[in-house]
């Protein structure tokens, strides 16, 4: 069977990028797909270069800036087929994934696949696996579904590295309205968000997306509200996860310091240089009062002195000690 796919490419100013993404689906040994192309309000070159690809396979559509998560929306608002792959404008899919994935999907009928990814900085391939899929693992109960997607050390599967059928999607809950906007790790929420209402998930150890970080990148680009954002995601995402009486508490600390720890260190020390001192102290009070937080972070045991240093300050409230050592340092 021929199941027809859906590549679905948010974008904005990806004049640079945005070709080889487009040629890797180009250039698929499979031929049973169409590309979406969403336009999230590019100010440069994006638009040309997309156009001079438009066919029947290949479709180009505009909105105003709203961030990745509501282009990937209206991707899958005006998609045809029967399952969504997410391709980011900067990084490209190898040209049997297709193939590959129309593969599995006959033989194990999954509701979702994760599959492992490549890793690009700066052109140069690194040996760095960003999710540990070591063999293919079929998961065939939500419990199961969410303490391998969520309960480990990558501390979840976002949307992109994925391919998910239009029938979970309809099943997906919607997002928290404070989170509409996020820009950044907000496909670890979407991905949470679908996968709670998984019942058949398929990870498979084939490398078939690059994901490639440029110093040009969304990545090199954070502001405050970015990474402070990413400490909320994860917060409400771990907080969820432990209401579910089920989930295997021999995993949570594993989790945490993949997640919620390794963000909330982030904006410890990378706030300040991107915060006003008064945002800053806000924000840092926010994350100390925290309840996860006072349970956890103030119970782990970290290794590196500076961030137990950060932890320290924080803890003892010397808000303006902290701003400066993180500025600096």
């Amino acid at each position: 069977m021929e199941n027809f796919f859906s590549i679905i490419c948010p974008m904005y100013n990806a004049e640079n990028t945005i070709d080889r993404a487009v040629k890797s689906v180009l250039n698929q040994k499979y031929s049973n797909w169409e590309m979406i192309l969403i336009d999230d309000g590019s100010t440069d070159l994006t638009k040309r270069k997309c156009t001079q690809y438009l066919s029947d396979k290949v479709k180009y559509f505009f909105q105003k800036n709203q961030g990745p998560s509501n282009a990937r929306l209206c991707g899958i608002s005006v998609a045809n087929g029967e399952w969504f792959i997410f391709l980011d404008s900067d990084d490209y899919l190898s040209d049997n994934a297709l193939l590959c994935l129309n593969d599995y999907l006959n033989k194990y009928n999954p509701q979702a696949i994760f599959f492992q990814e490549n890793y690009e900085v700066d052109n140069e391939l690194i040996q760095k696996e960003l999710t540990s899929i070591e063999k293919i693992e079929y998961l065939s109960t939500n419990i199961e579904i969410v303490n391998r997607c969520f309960l480990h050390k990558d501390f979840g599967f976002g949307q992109c590295g994925g391919c998910f059928s239009k029938e979970l999607y309809k099943k997906q809950e919607k997002k928290p309205y404070n989170f509409v906007n996020y820009r950044y790790c907000e496909d670890i929420l979407d991905g949470y968000l679908l996968l709670k209402n998984a019942e058949k998930v398929l990870l498979i150890p084939d490398k078939l997306y690059t994901y490639v970080r440029m110093n040009n990148s969304l990545t090199h680009s954070l502001n405050g509200d970015d990474v402070f954002g990413q400490f909320e995601i994860f917060n409400y995402v771990f907080s969820d996860i432990l209401f579910n009486k089920n989930v295997d508490k021999s995993r949570i600390n594993l989790s945490f310091e993949g997640g919620l720890a390794n963000a909330l260190v982030k904006y410890i020390y990378k706030g300040s240089k991107f915060d006003s001192f008064f945002l800053y102290k806000k924000r840092v009070k926010i994350i100390g009062k925290d309840a996860l937080v006072r349970d956890y972070l103030f119970k782990y045991g970290f290794s590196s002195k500076k961030i137990k240093l950060y932890i320290f300050l924080m803890r003892c409230r010397f808000y303006l000690l902290l701003y400066i050592i993180s500025k600096f340092l």
